[in-house]
């Protein structure tokens, strides 16, 4: 019995045994697996993130231009700016502006030397280093709003990878501002109080292509404009004055300046006012005024504004002809049909064109006249155009010149008139003209 109860005791020590070695065993295989997993999970999320990142790289984040305007409307004359962030840029290029074409509305850049922009013409910047753009807003007709798209070029290629577009809104403007202000300064002034006179230069037009001072009579439709000069001839500092001028406009029929800055003994400030909306009446007076403790006896100047009676055209010399160009705008000829239509997005497979308005200012009869155009076809070709029919005194004659073979991506397009000069004209400097094309 003995033995028996000693055997049994000894094979349930043995089973007691086996089992917590069993147990043992599969402690250390969990524990070793554990182990392992925590050792295999990094690995796997690590080859998840690689994966994720070569499709990523597979399929590329998309290039984008996001464009914001402030203030998103302007009165007219005021400054905004267009402030744009490029992601997912690949390499640097070239960013151009635009702008969409509105009857009395134009764009200004300050920081161009030539700042007026053309509509529906791509404007190169360049690569901006600022992403913020100061431009210029004006409007003479109703409250406009105006598209605005900036497109970017790599380098090396000839075609847009991304473009955005936005509006600007611009309020009807009264029409009248100063359009340059120049310091100047001279040594002929007396001893004594301070003495401020204003004396008139010149009148004329303010060009609405060039946004520049020329001149000549004017029509109804242009912004008239006058030049004047305000000095102080006495031994004294001024202090602090302004102007008042009083125009023949529908518009505005008096401006008031702002303050303006003392001015030092023998120094003036140049000034070139333009306005839109002249009177129909004669004689168009404009009359400028001094506000002024220290104004003299010469504070109040008045001129005259000659108005163009004949045809609309102002004739500039009565004795020979003149011949002047001015570049419309740029389009596209429909191969079947013919017809032109002013178009900013000219393609490579497109027949493009080019509108410009030819006139003889002169006196006299053109006689038969032509003109050469310097164009960005493939084989970079100067087209001579066949002999034109003559124009009389104060005619204007609207061309259309098509061209094929173009290459892509911002060429200039130069335009020539009378190059063999047969035309007996005292004035070549407005026979020709530029303008910008561009060709996705």
């Amino acid at each position: 019995m003995e033995n028996n109860n000693s055997n049994e005791k000894s094979q349930a020590f043995k089973r007691t045994l086996v089992r917590s070695f069993a147990i043992l065993i599969m402690a250390v295989i969990i524990i070793f697996g554990c182990l392992a997993i925590v050792r295999i999970v990094p690995i796997v999320f690590n080859s998840i993130s690689g994966a994720s990142t070569s499709l990523s790289s597979f399929f590329g984040s998309k290039e984008k231009i996001t464009l914001s305007v402030e203030p998103n409307q302007i009165k007219s004359g005021e400054v905004f700016s267009l402030s744009f962030t490029h992601s997912n840029k690949n390499k640097d290029g070239d960013y151009y502006l635009s702008y969409g074409c509105k009857n009395g509305v134009r764009l200004e850049n300050p920081s161009l030397s030539k700042n007026a922009l053309f509509c529906n013409t791509p404007i190169k910047l360049g690569n901006l280093i600022s992403n913020k753009i100061s431009l210029k807003g004006f409007s003479v007709k109703e409250n406009s709003e105006i598209p605005l798209t900036l497109s970017f070029i790599p380098q090396g290629e000839n075609k847009t990878s991304v473009s955005k577009d936005i509006s600007i809104t611009i309020l009807k403007g009264n029409g009248v501002n100063v359009s340059s202000k120049q310091n100047t300064s001279t040594t002929a002034h007396n001893s004594g109080p301070a003495n401020l006179s204003v004396r008139i230069l010149n009148t004329g037009v303010i060009d609405q292509y060039t946004n520049q001072f020329v001149a000549r009579s004017f029509n109804n439709t242009d912004k008239a404009a006058i030049q004047f000069i305000v000095e102080n001839s006495g031994g004294e500092p001024t202090g602090i004055w302004s102007f008042k001028a009083t125009l023949p406009s529908n518009i505005g029929q008096t401006y008031e300046s702002p303050t303006e800055p003392s001015l030092a003994p023998g120094d003036g400030i140049r000034f070139t006012l333009g306005f839109n909306g002249i009177v129909d009446q004669n004689p168009a007076v404009v009359t400028i005024t001094i506000n002024s403790d220290n104004a003299g006896a010469n504070k109040t100047a008045t001129a005259v504004l000659i108005r163009n009676s004949s045809n609309n055209t102002v004739i500039t010399n009565n004795y020979y002809s003149d011949l002047s160009i001015r570049i419309l705008d740029t389009g596209t000829i429909n191969r079947y049909t013919e017809q032109y239509t002013s178009n900013s997005y000219i393609t490579s497979s497109d027949k493009a064109a080019v509108r410009f308005e030819v006139s003889n200012l002169g006196g006299q009869n053109t006689g038969t006249w032509k003109f050469n155009a310097n164009i960005p076809t493939s084989n970079n070709q100067t087209y001579s155009s066949s002999y034109q029919n003559s124009m009389a005194p104060g005619e204007k004659r609207t061309v259309i010149f098509g061209f094929d073979n173009l290459i892509k991506g911002s060429s200039n397009i130069y335009i020539n008139l009378n190059p063999d000069n047969t035309v007996n004209e005292t004035n070549r400097s407005n026979n020709s003209a530029q303008t910008t094309l561009f060709v996705y």
